[in-house]
């Protein structure tokens, strides 16, 4: 699971078996965000 992950698996390169996420706060905080542009317009 990726949750309660601190860095390890998640900010590990996709080529090294991880998932590629640098920030995974920051990339929360995006989508987020991004899900709530899309439902006001």
């Amino acid at each position: 699971p990726v949750y309660g992950q601190n860095g390890g698996v998640t900010a590990r390169p996709i080529a090294l078996g991880g998932l590629g996420v640098r920030d995974l706060a920051r990339t929360g905080l995006a989508l987020r965000t991004r899900w709530l542009w899309f439902s006001r317009t």
